[in-house]
This record gives C-alpha cells, sequence and structure tokens, in this order.
C-alpha cells in the first residue's frame, strides 16, 4: 500500500498502519465470518418457516417502514425507561456510527482511491471524522459499562424472574465481545499515536489520551504490541458477527423486522375463530397452532423484563410473568422446530426424485443442502436419535395457573421494546381449554354456571335485569323499537349495587 506524507492541512492517516500485509489472512477470515454469519440466518430462517400457521403482514407498508424508522432506528420504545434506554442507546448508535465510519474507510481504501484516485478522510473531514469515532466508540464503552453494572451489580427484578436472575453464558459472552471490541480498538489507536506521534491526534481524544500512558515504551515494543492487539481486535470482532445468529444478539436483526411486522389493527382485537360450526379443535393446542409470526415474536424478544415490571399480575404476586411465557413458548419452539426443518429438508430430495421440485435449483442452493445435509448429520451424531416429546401447550409448556391470572389489560403489549404481542397467545391458549377441552379455570366455573343459568355472572334472577329502572320511565326496546339511540346496560349496570347508580345517572 503506497504511503501517504500527512501534514497541518493535509491531515489524515495511513489506513492499515504497522498491519499492511495482514489483508492477505484477515480477507478470508473475513469471509468466512459473514459466511457463518448468512449460513446462520439461513438455519434461522428454516426453523421461522418450519411451524405454525401463514400469516401475511405486508399491508400498508408506509406505516409499517415508519413504524420500523421510529421504534427500530430511533429506538423510541426503548428511551421509555431511562437507564436502559440510555445505555441500549449508547451502545446501539456507537455502532451505527462505528460501522458507518468503517464502511467510509472501506471505501476509500478499496473503491475510490484506487478507481478513482480520491482520498476524501483528509483535512478537516479528517478531523471531525476522527473525532466522531472516537467519542461514539466511548458511548459505546460506556454503554457496556453500564449494561454490566445493571446486569451483575444492580440485578433488577426485570432481568429475572421472582426475584432470581436469569443470566446465561451468552449474556456475559455479548458483554465480554463488545466490551473486548471497543477496548482493543482504543488501545490500537493509542499504540499508533505513540508511535507515529502527529501534531493534530489530539482530535482522536481518547487514544490520544489513552497513548501517554505508553510514554515510556519504546517504538519497537510498541509495535509489537499493537500487531498483537490488531489481531485480538480483529478476531474479536469477526468472532462478533459469526456469533450474531446463534446468540442473544440475533435481535439485531429480528426486533427490526418485528417492527416492521408488528399488528396495525387496534389493540386487544380478537380474532374471530374460523369454521365455528364445523371445527374439530378452536384456539392454540400446539405449537404449529400459532402463526408464524406469533412464534417469530419469541425470537425478537431480548429479555429485557419490561412487560413483567408493569404486569398485574406479576406485581400482584402472581405467577404469571410476559416474559416468562414468551421465553418458555421460544424454548419449546426451539426444541421442536428443528426437528421439522429437518423434515422438510429430508422430503426435497424425495420430490427433486419425483420431478415435482428442484429442476430449476442453482448451485448455491444445491450447496446449501448438502451443508445442511452435513450439519444435521453432525447434530444426530451429538444429541442422538431421541425424539423430542411434545407436550400440550397449555398445561404443559405453560402453566395453567400463569394462563389463567393473565388480566388482558396489555401492559406487556404496550410496553414491549420488540413490538411483541404476548396477550393473543394467551387467547388462543385459554381458547382452547375452554372450548375444546372443557377445561375452566376454577374461579370461573361459577361464573360461567351463572351466566348459563340466569345470564350474569352473579347468578342474580334474569327477570330482575330490568328493576333499577322502574321508577325512570325509561321504555324498552320492546315497548318502542323505533329509537335512534340505544342504551346497553350490560350485567354490571343491571345488577351490581355501584353500576345500577351509574345506570340511573347516565
Amino acid at each position: 500500500m503506497e504511503r501517504v506524507a500527512f501534514s497541518v492541512g493535509n491531515e489524515g492517516r495511513q489506513i492499515y498502519w504497522n498491519a499492511e500485509s495482514y489483508g492477505l489472512l484477515f480477507y478470508p477470515l473475513a469471509a468466512i465470518a459473514m459466511a457463518i454469519f448468512a449460513y446462520g440466518i439461513y438455519r434461522r430462517w428454516q426453523l421461522w418457516v418450519a411451524l405454525g400457521k401463514p400469516e401475511l403482514r405486508l399491508d400498508h407498508i408506509g406505516r409499517r417502514l415508519r413504524l420500523l424508522l421510529v421504534n427500530g432506528l430511533l429506538q423510541v420504545k426503548t428511551f421509555r425507561e431511562p437507564y436502559p434506554g440510555i445505555m441500549h442507546g449508547m451502545i446501539f448508535f456507537g455502532f451505527v456510527v462505528l460501522f458507518i465510519g468503517t464502511a467510509l474507510i472501506a471505501k476509500e481504501t478499496y473503491v475510490t482511491g484506487p478507481l478513482l484516485g480520491w482520498t476524501f478522510l483528509r483535512g478537516t473531514f479528517y478531523l471531525v471524522f476522527s473525532f466522531l469515532m472516537d467519542l461514539f466508540g466511548l458511548c459505546v464503552l460506556i454503554g457496556v459499562l453500564l449494561a454490566m453494572v445493571r446486569r451483575y451489580l444492580q440485578r433488577p427484578d426485570g432481568l429475572g424472574y421472582q426475584g432470581k436472575p436469569d443470566n446465561t453464558p451468552d449474556d456475559a459472552v455479548v458483554l465480554l465481545l463488545l466490551l473486548g471490541i471497543i477496548v482493543t480498538g482504543f488501545i490500537i489507536e493509542a499504540l499508533r499515536i505513540h508511535v507515529t506521534r502527529p501534531s493534530w491526534e489530539v482530535w482522536s481524544f481518547a487514544g490520544w489520551a489513552l497513548a501517554k500512558t505508553f510514554s515510556g515504551l519504546d517504538p519497537g515494543t510498541a509495535q509489537i504490541l499493537h500487531k498483537v492487539t490488531w489481531w485480538v481486535h480483529s478476531l474479536a470482532s469477526l468472532g462478533f458477527i459469526a456469533y450474531i445468529p446463534f446468540s442473544r444478539l440475533l435481535h439485531i436483526v429480528t426486533t427490526p423486522a418485528n417492527h416492521f411486522l408488528v399488528s396495525l389493527k387496534p389493540a386487544g382485537t380478537n380474532e374471530p375463530i374460523r369454521d365455528f360450526e364445523t371445527a374439530e379443535s378452536f384456539g392454540v393446542g400446539k405449537i404449529e397452532e400459532f402463526t408464524k409470526k406469533q412464534l417469530f415474536d419469541s425470537d425478537a424478544c431480548t429479555r429485557c423484563g419490561r412487560c413483567q415490571d408493569g404486569c398485574p399480575a406479576y406485581l400482584s404476586g402472581k405467577p404469571l410473568s410476559p416474559k416468562k411465557l414468551i421465553q418458555d413458548l421460544k424454548i419449546y419452539w426451539l426444541e421442536q422446530a428443528p426437528a421439522a426443518a429437518a423434515a422438510k429438508r429430508a422430503a426435497e430430495p424425495a420430490a427433486v426424485e419425483s420431478g415435482e421440485k428442484g429442476a430449476g435449483k442453482n448451485m448455491l442452493v444445491r450447496a446449501l443442502e448438502r451443508l445442511d445435509g452435513v450439519v444435521d448429520n453432525l447434530g444426530k451424531g451429538t444429541t442422538g436419535e431421541t425424539k423430542i416429546e411434545e407436550k400440550p401447550l397449555a398445561g404443559g409448556v405453560i402453566d395453567l395457573h400463569e394462563l389463567w391470572a393473565c388480566t388482558n389489560c396489555l401492559y406487556c403489549t404496550e410496553n414491549c421494546s420488540a413490538s411483541i404481542d404476548h396477550v393473543p397467545k394467551v387467547i388462543g391458549m385459554r381458547q382452547y381449554k375452554v372450548l375444546t377441552e372443557a377445561d375452566f379455570a376454577p374461579e370461573l366455573q361459577l361464573t360461567f354456571r351463572n351466566m348459563e343459568n340466569n345470564s350474569n355472572p352473579w347468578g342474580i334472577g334474569s327477570h330482575l335485569r330490568a328493576d333499577w329502572a322502574k321508577d325512570l320511565g325509561i321504555k324498552t326496546l320492546a315497548e318502542d323499537p323505533a329509537v335512534e339511540y340505544l342504551f346497553y346496560v350490560g350485567c354490571a349496570g343491571s345488577f351490581d349495587d355501584r353500576g345500577k347508580k351509574v345506570s340511573a345517572a347516565f
């Protein structure tokens, strides 16, 4: 790479300083990391489509794009809670700027420089660029430290369940990866500044300040340390990319997608039961009876605990946690989906042989299918052929006490930073228990019996329904059907003492 002389008025820095010869090894490693990332997303896609009923949400594209912009890019929902909002915002926006900066460096190095002879990371633009990269890198560092403090020192109940933290090794790996990438990045910059000593590197204020700690280090040793740190930084960054599809980092993909695919119907809208007269089963009794979008919801969950923090059932001491409910569904889905996806892949060769499909497949698709076969066989070798036990959703995967504790208040849905729809899942499983199995919560049995016998939940004689209006001179619809407005009183307004006063006042 051609060396460029930098000076005051022509400020800049040499790309790949002290690492010019590493490209031959770095680029193949980068290609491998990107390939692992792409294949991981491809395998996850197979799980997303393996189970569940089809549900297409591509209506009102403009509105969906606005929601994606507001909640995905601007993080509006995330900022509703100050501490976690600021913490996540510093990490998110910091990495957005660092990604843009890396893209600009790549553009100059591989596109505008060699093809057009134009280098734009010079002079004032470079100084501002360098300042912003340090500023937002520092934001990421502070955000990661805040996340560690919150998760491992403060340990709020939202990051656990009933006072017990639900931290996983994956949480620690992700935070350590982020911390390692940022810290080694600043060390690389500091060592470069220590050796090259440009007069304008005060603009790279974080690296410049850190470089002062290396003041007693001779240049030769500093360059060796720089090479080692450069590789640690590079491998951590590539490992981060490859790790995304297999970790909680997947929410980088799934959460924005969930914002785009959010239901645009009024909150609390219940879907009508289709084929009510002829259906043999109602509601959701098996994991595959959810829609694909409902199952995708669980993969967008970040376990942030916001739904749990304000859930009235959870706060009153009942066992329901909306976060735990979604995570329990996710765990069971991840147990069942791989077998379903593998069965679909196994059926492909038979379909190809019979001429049903496969004639137009390109080399990439065929290569992926071969790789799928290898991965599936490796999975069989490590886990064996043991069939995953199927469990009933209501009463098996989800405890019935949790299911019946939900008040359908929609707090969880309204406050979820990933736009997850919790309540329809609860309603679907309840419908199955009530309509298919005739299994009610004990608290509901008397209520249902009263509704059946007396048409009100209290069991008061139905002939007393209109007594509250005896002295008000109000006509009923049977007495005068030609009316413009009809006051539907309901049970509470007809039988409850306080409700009757409200009805009379109205």
